[in-house]
């Protein structure tokens, strides 16, 4: 029977026939090796947002272009001053050169004439037609304002806003823009006239304003000398 019995050699270890499994892994490990899904603590400040460089930056007023030429949509300007830029423009009037000498240009395809800006459209259109030296070209102030605020066709009247005029034998043309009551250059040309009559009643109302303060000081100042005055009589 006993060359069936496994004998156990003396000489080893039981705890030797046990692999130890924590002797496999490495002692050296940095706990801040590893990686984490956060890289700053709850505690740290936030960056700060970006400056949005789709809204316009503010402008000086007084640097605005005159001539429409080197106009910027009224749309490409900040919102919050697209009201004063019509206002100042509307101060301004439209930009009407009447010393200037307007060149002649060949109109026609056959029969061609010489024909030129007509310096009386000034007169005759004065509150809206405006003229480009730098392109020999005319266009509409009224429409130009409120050209991004109306919601419809503008068919007709991108000529005026946008491309320029200049078929200076087509007079008819400057009536067909103006068009009947309900057009869209008479509804921009009634805009202007609101935002100059807000402006006229902010300006009125301030004005009312510093006058009722001005009493009231007044009042103010009287009553306090008469007391300095019964003061001295009772001393």
């Amino acid at each position: 029977m006993e060359r069936y019995l496994i004998k156990r050699p003396a000489n080893i270890n039981p705890t030797s026939t046990t692999t130890n499994i924590e002797s496999s892994t490495p002692t050296n490990i940095n706990p801040s090796d590893s990686t984490t899904t956060e890289s700053s603590t709850p505690n740290e400040p936030r960056a700060a947002p970006r400056y949005n460089s789709a809204v316009p930056e503010l402008i000086d007023l007084d640097k605005l272009p005159r001539g429409p030429f080197k106009r910027k949509r009224m749309a490409d300007y900040h919102p919050n001053q697209r009201d004063q830029i019509r206002r100042k423009y509307l101060t301004w009037g439209p930009h009407q050169p009447r010393g200037f000498k307007f060149p002649y240009k060949l109109i026609g395809k056959k029969n061609k004439s010489k024909r030129r800006f007509n310096p009386d459209w000034f007169d005759q259109y004065a509150n809206w037609i405006e003229y480009s030296e730098k392109t020999d070209k005319a266009y509409c102030l009224c429409c130009y304002l409120f050209w991004d605020n109306v919601k419809d066709n503008h068919h007709g009247h991108d000529a005026f806003v946008v491309e320029g005029w200049n078929t200076w034998k087509n007079s008819e043309r400057l009536v067909t823009h103006v068009g009947d009551r309900n057009s869209f250059h008479n509804r921009a040309l009634k805009d202007c006239d609101d935002l100059l009559k807000q402006d006229q009643s902010i300006r009125a109302a301030l004005h009312k304003q510093s006058e009722m303060e001005k009493n009231e000081h007044l009042i103010r100042l009287n009553v306090a000398i008469d007391v300095c005055q019964h003061l001295m009589h009772q001393g």
